[in-house]
């Protein structure tokens, strides 16, 4: 995975400038928030040329970010339901293709016909807010899901194995199936990575 001097002075920069921010932006640096981010562009992430994604759950655009510096795209759609992710995107990564939006996942209407969509906040939506969405996806559309086991308080929505992700997210034949071991706050635990045709 490759980062671009660019990408990441636009990290510190938001840093330097907002100090305050450090304990949530930090979240998005953990290595288990590394190592998921790299799977998707190193090893998942489909070789098609000029292609159109959508990223839900995109927070501060750090994966849209990756994603740009690693592969060729037409336009990245980081989707949070946080506007604060876009002011911050705005000013401090602005990137011609790269569009931050403030959307609520399950409401969200597809600008132009998606190439990728990719979800890696699968455990921060209840299951009928992840229903509505996975719906909206358009058929045989490219996927990337990632959720964990992990229990903690933001988390309303953990799979016990990637059997069970793959269940309650409507998987029936992934074309990529992972569990990933990431060091968590007391041990370890699973980082589930389903990725395929709807």
């Amino acid at each position: 995975m490759h980062v671009t001097p660019k990408t990441l002075s636009s990290w510190f920069n938001i840093l330097r400038e907002n100090p305050d921010m450090l304990p949530r932006f930090g979240e998005c640096f953990w290595e288990s928030q590394l190592v998921s981010k790299e799977r998707i562009v190193d090893y998942v992430f489909p070789e098609q040329g000029s292609s159109v994604v959508y990223i839900f759950g995109g927070w501060y655009g750090i994966l849209a970010q990756l994603i740009d510096d690693n592969h060729m795209t037409q336009k990245i759609y980081t989707i949070d339901i946080d506007s604060h992710c876009e002011e911050i995107l705005t000013k401090y990564c602005p990137v011609n293709n790269i569009v931050p939006v403030t959307a609520d996942m399950a409401e969200f209407k597809y600008v132009h016909h998606p190439d990728v969509v990719i979800n890696t906040s699968t455990e921060h939506v209840d299951q009928e807010t992840y229903d509505k969405w996975w719906k909206n996806i358009p058929q045989d559309t490219f996927y990337i899901l990632q959720g964990n086991n992990l229990t903690i308080p933001e988390h309303i929505r953990t799979a016990t194995d990637i059997n069970h992700f793959m269940e309650i997210n409507h998987c029936k034949k992934p074309s990529v199936k992972e569990v990933i071991e990431c060091p968590g706050p007391n041990g370890t635990f699973e980082r589930y990575m389903i990725a395929g045709y709807k």
